[in-house]
């Protein structure tokens, strides 16, 4: 290779390096953004139907704390009266109206959770139980019968660690719980007891009723388990050590409650409840946040002048897009030389694979292939018909054209009729590229025969095909985004692989009966 040629390469490769280099270490852009963990987004839908003229609901809401951080509240109240309300038991809106007919109100928020670090003490806490909490939190209820003689007499058949050891005592309660009873479809804690089942709720509230017994102060719990599309309805424990402790006999955590789990209200009622209504109906939803593509471009818009004026984030979003494929291209481009001009697969044309690679980016692998080789059989079928026509060159090209785009156009009518989309797939498909393979599939097989018409067709899908993994990588195509200096490095190969003359590998495989000879 010549020192020009090698010179060449090298001053481009250092270039994009060191700007490269230079965004990460000076200005410390993050190669891979990190996504945002446990950021959620939360509705509410209520749809209620009034049975007076003056009626009202009210929905429980997150409340901020170490764990859990809201923002972007928004409400949809239409003709209702919003109010949040601030409760000991924690924050709720209320909807007030009239008339008779039917409303729906909406709530959505954003929500980021953190793990706690809760746990239990092996023995009893550092600091003495504040007298409100003590006073609050082992005092019985309607729905936590704490004084009642059947919770009572369970404990007393419990050996319960000596009072001073809270956290032997709680884990002996919830262990009898967690044990002793079963699901169950009561939500009453003394015929959970009794029955030994309980549903959910009348688990937890007798966990909560045989701590507040044992004088340890306990909270019922009522929130949600976030999962896409829908968040389901959860309800867990909290015992006082230094602080609220989650623990869950139905989900069997202790500690710290899961990363997905949203505290809504520590009221024993329900998360949405109203007065004077008919009928209400209610559903929770919830979304995985991601970094949007404005939050994303402020992450990786470098501060310096010249790098910010550079910078392809600062472009509209519509056009990004466009640009995020069009980066991929000279990747694929370095590949495909390296397989063609250091392997030594061929194929047909120089950039053909890379174009049906990138079809196959908008269609999957599988079905792309399949619609591909569809498309392909009826254009050879088609061209072999008119080869006794003698057409001129141009006209014969365009009438394939239009076999591929009447192929193509079928199997989105047939996908019509038979409610599958991945026949709409061809829609996306280069058309000119694949008459052009026609053509050329056509004329190689008319004068070489099927073998090599055959192996170059073949070799050019197995091209495309390992082309498809780098052209549908969100990471890929990312760092060719937001470091485009790349593309000086790969200028700097193909450099490079334009002055190689050297045996290709599939040359030494094919003659290396000669060169054992020799």
């Amino acid at each position: 290779m010549r020192i020009r040629i090698l010179g060449t390469g090298l001053a481009l490769c250092m270039v994009g390096l060191g700007v490269f280099a230079w965004k990460v270490l000076v200005l410390e852009l993050p190669i891979l953004p990190a996504e945002p963990q446990g950021l959620w987004q939360v509705g509410l839908r209520v749809s209620a139907v009034p049975g007076a003229d003056a009626f009202s609901l009210d929905a429980a809401m997150p409340s901020p704390d170490a764990r859990q951080f809201i923002f972007g509240e928004r409400f949809s109240s239409g003709r209702l009266r919003l109010g949040v309300r601030d409760e000991a038991t924690g924050r709720r809106a209320l909807w007030r109206g009239t008339g008779r007919r039917g409303i729906d109100v909406d709530l959505l928020f954003r929500v980021q959770l953190a793990a706690s670090d809760g746990e239990l003490p092996v023995r009893n806490g550092s600091k003495p139980v504040p007298e409100e909490i003590r006073r609050v939190f082992t005092a019985p209820s309607s729905t936590i019968p704490s004084t009642s003689s059947e919770i009572g007499e369970v404990l007393s058949g419990i050996e319960l660690p000596r009072a001073d050891d809270v956290g032997g005592r709680v884990r002996s309660i919830y262990a009898f719980v967690v044990h002793e009873t079963r699901t169950g479809r009561t939500d009453d804690p003394i015929l959970t007891l009794r029955d030994r089942e309980g549903n959910d709720v009348g688990r937890e509230r007798l966990l909560v009723a045989m701590l507040r017994r044992a004088e340890i102060p306990a909270r019922l719990v009522r929130g949600l388990e976030l999962d896409e599309p829908r968040a389901a309805e959860r309800v867990w424990a909290e015992v006082w050590v230094d602080g609220w402790v989650a623990l869950s006999a139905t989900r069997r955590f202790v500690g710290s409650a899961p990363l997905d789990y949203l505290a809504l209200s520590t009221a024993d009622r329900p998360l949405v409840s109203g007065n004077a209504l008919r009928s209400i109906d209610y559903e929770f939803a919830a979304i995985r946040e991601r970094l949007s593509p404005q939050e994303l471009a402020t992450l990786m818009m470098p501060s310096e002048g010249v790098f910010e004026k550079i910078s392809l984030h600062r472009l509209p979003v519509g056009l990004q897009a466009g640009l995020r494929l069009l980066l991929l291209m000279p990747l694929g481009a370095l590949i495909l030389t390296l397989l063609r001009n250091v392997v030594g697969l061929p194929s047909y044309g120089t950039f053909m694979p890379m174009l049906i690679a990138l079809a196959l980016r908008g269609t999957g692998l599988g079905i792309g292939l399949a619609l591909i080789l569809l498309v392909l059989l009826i254009g050879v079928a088609g061209r072999l018909l008119v080869t006794k026509l003698r057409l001129l060159l141009v006209p014969r090209l365009s009438f394939l054209l239009c076999v591929v785009v009447a192929s193509v156009t079928a199997m989105a009518l047939i996908g019509f009729d038979y409610d599958d989309r991945n026949f709409y797939a061809g829609l996306v498909f280069p058309i000119v590229i694949l008459t052009m393979l026609i053509e050329r599939f056509s004329i190689t097989l008319s004068e070489e025969g099927f073998q090599p018409a055959a192996v170059r067709a073949g070799s050019s899908v197995l091209l495309a095909i390992m082309l498809y993994p780098l052209f549908s990588s969100a990471i890929v195509e990312h760092v060719m985004f937001s470091f485009p200096e790349w593309i000086l490095v790969v200028m700097g190969v193909l450099v490079w692989l334009g002055g190689y003359t050297g045996y290709r590998v599939t040359d030494v495989i094919r003659f290396r009966s000669l060169a054992s000879r020799e």
